[in-house]
């Protein structure tokens, strides 16, 4: 009895990922991972995969990852059929949660650019919503449907989401410095608001835990931003920009 209340109070971040199958997504992995060393409860909600990446539900390293049939996208139809029924399993497993127990933080993981729904989902029980953008949709978009007569349609249609995950989010991760500077002219997020994580081959990424309610971004020493980093959840805490490796 004892261990499930003190497992019930440590705060829950479910993170969600439609890119790739966990661990596979080496940083969603390593996102997991520090919040768990941290303290948090882990949850990671992503795709199946092959092998021993292939079941519902699995546990590693105390995390518990569950998953979802996916159709890759082929085309603009094919992106329907991939997106819209990872929504529908992503839903699905987070009001499982819900209902079993507390979600504190949502932490949505691009692309696509749709999971800022799920966190004003959330929102309605008090959750924050992360944003953690992987990829800047439009310029793929930009890219990607160079010629197409549906280029413009949807390059204002990723920039929309874009701009709607901004604005749902109460913190902004991104992986460099380029990607912070649009958060910040583009999506006119604050600066405190914004977490730069890089990706390196050493480890040198951690969260601490400190207060329940809420969620904030800052740095934990004197030593450089990029070296050492924390997550405090006090409401009343102010973000800070931070800069922190992730290794493998």
């Amino acid at each position: 009895m004892t261990r499930t209340r003190t497992r019930s109070a440590r705060p829950h971040v479910v993170i969600l990922d439609e890119n790739l199958p966990v661990p596979l997504d080496r940083r969603v992995w390593l996102e997991g991972r520090a919040l768990a060393d941290a303290g948090y409860r882990v949850t990671i909600v992503s795709p199946r995969g092959h092998g021993d990446m292939g079941g519902l539900a699995d546990r590693r390293e105390g995390i518990r990852i569950l998953r979802y049939p996916q159709r890759p996208a082929s085309g603009l139809a094919g992106y329907v059929v991939e997106y819209l029924p990872s929504m529908l399993f992503a839903t699905v497993w987070l009001l499982a949660l819900r209902l079993r127990g507390r979600v504190d933080v949502v932490h949505g993981c691009n692309p696509p650019d749709l999971f800022f729904l799920l966190g004003r989902l959330a929102g309605l029980w008090g959750a924050r919503y992360v944003y953690d953008q992987h990829d800047v949709n439009p310029e793929l978009a930009i890219t990607k449907w160079a010629g197409s007569p549906l280029r413009g349609p949807l390059e204002g249609l990723t920039r929309a989401l874009e701009r709607a995950s901004y604005e749902s989010a109460a913190a902004v991760i991104v992986p460099n410095d380029s990607y912070a500077r649009l958060a910040m002219e583009r999506g006119r997020v604050p600066a405190e608001r914004i977490a730069v994580v890089r990706n390196a081959s050493t480890a040198s990424l951690s969260f601490r835990r400190s207060t329940e309610a809420g969620i904030g971004l800052t740095n934990t020493s004197s030593a450089p931003a990029s070296r050492h980093a924390s997550r405090t959840s006090s409401s009343s805490a102010p973000l800070s920009t931070a800069q922190y490796t992730l290794g493998p």
